[in-house]
């Protein structure tokens, strides 16, 4: 499986600087395996390892909150989507809002917890998708992830 993905025999995540980069995809392919995620997961995952985002774009996992665990699908999926312009209407906001709710679910938050999350993203997101419009970051959404929305909901 791991033979679809780009890997380089490198760290180069900020925020894990001594972890090699299969380590972190195994670990992403793991919480999928684990959980039991819907397969349209996985497509996202190729492509959003594929685009390196986090090497122009960088990645932080929960920007404001401690993640519960390291690294998380949800939080990737979500700066891919965020981080590459994917979200930047309030519509393709919702839906990049959507997955993360419904897959921090998935992966064994508690409701409280992942509604609590959806809500402070919705608000403060705002702030971060009309940053990216200023800065001209606006891309249509993937079939990938319309596909995995629709999966969720």
């Amino acid at each position: 499986m791991v033979d679809i993905y780009t890997v380089k025999d490198e760290c180069s995540f900020e925020i894990y600087p001594e972890i090699k980069e299969k380590v972190i995809l195994d670990a992403l392919i793991g919480e999928c395996i684990t959980y039991e995620l819907p397969e349209e997961t996985i497509d996202v995952l190729i492509e959003s390892w594929n685009s390196r985002f986090w090497v122009v774009n960088g990645y932080d996992g929960a920007t404001i909150i401690k993640n519960k665990k390291h690294p998380s699908i949800s939080n990737f999926f979500h700066d891919y989507f965020y981080r590459c312009g994917f979200a930047t209407g309030y519509k393709n906001g919702k839906i990049a809002d959507t997955i993360y709710k419904r897959m921090l679910k998935l992966t064994g938050y508690k409701s409280y917890k992942s509604n609590i999350r959806y809500a402070g993203i919705r608000i403060f997101g705002s702030a971060l998708r009309i940053q990216h419009r200023i800065k001209g970051n606006k891309n249509t959404p993937s079939r990938a992830m319309i596909d995995l929305y629709n999966a969720l909901t």
